[in-house]
């Protein structure tokens, strides 16, 4: 009898630890500039439906970051780097999928100028002179 309870209980325990696994879930964004160079050390935000940041992270050197352990539910994912306007993911719903892996462009803050014109005018000088004695 020993011998039959042993394996059975080694069987389902092991199938409650893998279910568990299953219930989390991940996102994976990777940050790019329009020119679809990486952006590493880019800030990246996961937010719940409602807009509230949840977490934070920094890309790594090959512009990826991952969140990990995320229950079901949807999420969106902004991602920032000084030079750059925010960018955001799409609606993401955790509840179907169990992983969502994007690429989120972020373009350029500045803007070159066709053409610069300098002005100046002259200011009116004061001679002043200094007598010594």
């Amino acid at each position: 009898m020993r011998k039959i309870i042993l394996p059975l209980v080694l069987m389902f325990s092991g199938t409650c630890i893998f279910a568990q696994g299953q219930d989390k879930r991940n996102i994976r964004i990777t940050v790019a500039n329009e020119q679809k160079n990486t952006l590493p050390g880019s800030t990246i935000y996961l937010l719940n439906s409602d807009s509230t940041v949840i977490r934070s992270g920094a890309a790594g050197a090959s512009g990826i970051f991952e969140f990990t352990d995320l229950e079901a539910g949807k999420y969106l994912v902004k991602a920032s780097q000084t030079g750059y306007i925010d960018g955001y993911s799409p609606l993401i719903d955790l509840g179907t999928k169990t992983a969502f892996a994007d690429i989120i462009t972020l373009r350029s803050r500045s803007s070159l100028l066709n053409e610069v014109t300098v002005v100046s005018k002259s200011r009116p000088s004061s001679s002043c002179l200094i007598k010594q004695s």
